[in-house]
């Protein structure tokens, strides 16, 4: 009897050791695990990403870009940041000139950063982006494309990219004719009727700001909207090819009985883009001397020429 006790004992022993020594999920499942744990059947958390929401599958960041603003550099880039888990996310921002090679954006001044960007269900946030240190030039760039790809952390999202994008401004340029002629003046005593045409490259609306000299340019005056008969020449529009507008200048407003013919009027196109701050003024002075004048329009940066006429002014 007591050898087959022994027996037993040492049997539970080794049978215990085996226990031990070969079921480790199983000892993790009696510390605290599942059943399916105690037969190895629980899984680990090497086929389960990092990501927020309590160890649930995590899913990429999204970009959705929104606009680019024409504007003066930093032009405004707003797109929305989109991520499941509600990570904080960074993204990287390049631009193309030809739709295959890529490069960075640089950042300016404004907007928010690249990084630690809230996300959720779709957070707005804004680039600002010095397109003139990267295109080297503030005049108008067309057919860019933007591509931006974030990141929560984890993995890297999809790139979202838009075409067709426009930068910068070119002033509208006052195109001159023999036949018919442009810019044409007819005067009728203090009355003078300017027929013009004007085109511009982005077709933006477009303004001309008048202003006329009596010493040969060396001094200005700007013609405010009482100086006009009827609709002054502020709102514009504007081909491409060239679109044909006009005015009337009272010029009994600015100098009452005034006779003479040593009046010359300046004619200077300007324009912006629809929603956008930048606006290009044409060159105040053609004739090729600087001028000193009471308008601002004769101090902005200037990109073609505005044009000259002298008139004869008679009494009414």
């Amino acid at each position: 009897m007591r050898c087959i006790r022994s027996v037993g004992i040492v049997t539970a022993i080794v049978a215990l050791g085996a226990l031990l020594s070969g079921c480790g999920p199983g000892l993790l499942a009696l510390a605290g695990g599942t059943g399916g744990g105690m037969f190895g059947f629980a899984g680990g958390d090497k086929d389960k990403d990092k990501g927020g929401g309590g160890g649930s599958t995590n899913t990429p960041p999204v970009v959705v870009i929104n606009s680019l603003t024409r504007e003066d550099a930093p032009a405004t880039l707003t797109y929305t940041l989109i991520d499941n888990e509600s990570n904080l996310c960074s993204v990287t921002v390049t631009y193309s000139l030809d739709g295959s090679n890529f490069f960075p954006c640089t950042q300016g001044v404004g907007g928010d950063p690249t990084t630690f960007l809230n996300s959720g269900a779709g957070a707005t946030h804004t680039f600002k982006w010095d397109y003139e240190l990267d295109l080297l030039t503030e005049e108008l760039v067309s057919g860019i494309s933007i591509a931006v790809r974030a990141n929560d952390g984890f993995t890297d999202g999809p790139v979202a990219s838009m075409n067709g994008l426009s930068v910068g401004n070119d002033a509208p340029v006052l195109l001159t004719s023999a036949s018919p002629q442009s810019p044409s003046v007819l005067v009728n005593g203090g009355l003078v009727l300017v027929n013009f045409v004007l085109t511009d490259t982005s077709a933006d609306i477009a303004g001309m700001v008048v202003l006329f000299t009596l010493d040969q340019g060396q001094t200005f005056t700007e013609l405010a909207a009482g100086d006009y008969v009827g609709t002054p020449p502020f709102a514009l529009l504007t081909t491409t090819t060239g679109a044909s507008s006009q005015f009337i200048w009272n010029s009994n407003v600015a100098l009452p009985d005034f006779v003479g013919n040593n009046v010359t009027l300046l004619l200077v196109p300007v324009d912006k883009p629809n929603g956008g701050s930048i606006t290009r003024w044409a060159r105040p002075c053609p004739w090729g001397h600087s001028a000193s004048t009471t308008s601002p329009t004769a101090r902005r940066k200037s990109r073609s020429s505005a044009i000259s006429t002298a008139i004869l002014l008679s009494a009414p």
